[in-house]
């Protein structure tokens, strides 16, 4: 199982609570059926400093979800595609959409909002924190009294 979520655009504003627009294509090596949804707006979802939609492998697995228990796609590979301008989307929908219509080899299959739509993910902030011991540290103050070498 692959999941993946790719950003088109980089985001404007550093993170926060915004607006994004995301589509979903799922694909199997063993199977010739590929899905695709439509675009899809998700009116709050947070977006990190750094431009990535967060919650995004969560995103994946409802689709993935999805193609497996309702379509029955065995070993199914999904990803978002999302971004913070409705336009940067349309094209790498028209992109993808085009891509795998010209591919004789696969039938493509869109799911419409009737059929398939993203819930929204709960973001929670992550609090990290180091330990350091004052073993780890006095080291750390050897080294770099040192020039970094052992």
């Amino acid at each position: 199982m692959v999941l993946t979520a790719l950003n088109v655009s980089a985001a404007k504003k550093k993170g926060g609570m915004q607006k994004v627009y995301v589509f979903g294509f799922v694909s199997s090596f063993t199977d010739s059926l590929a899905y695709m949804t439509d675009i899809q707006t998700l009116d709050a979802s947070y977006v990190t400093s750094s431009g990535l939609l967060a919650e995004r492998t969560l995103y994946s697995l409802q689709l993935y979800g999805f193609v497996s228990e309702q379509r029955g796609m065995q070993n199914p590979t999904s990803a978002v595609f999302y971004a913070l301008k409705a336009s940067k989307i349309a094209k790498k929908h028209q992109k993808v959409k085009k891509l795998y219509m010209q591919d004789t080899n696969v039938r493509l299959v869109m799911l419409t909002d009737d059929e398939f739509i993203f819930m929204p993910e709960e973001h929670e902030e992550e609090e990290v924190t180091t330990e350091v011991t004052e073993e780890k540290a006095g080291k750390k103050a050897k080294k770099s009294k040192r020039g970094g070498k052992k």
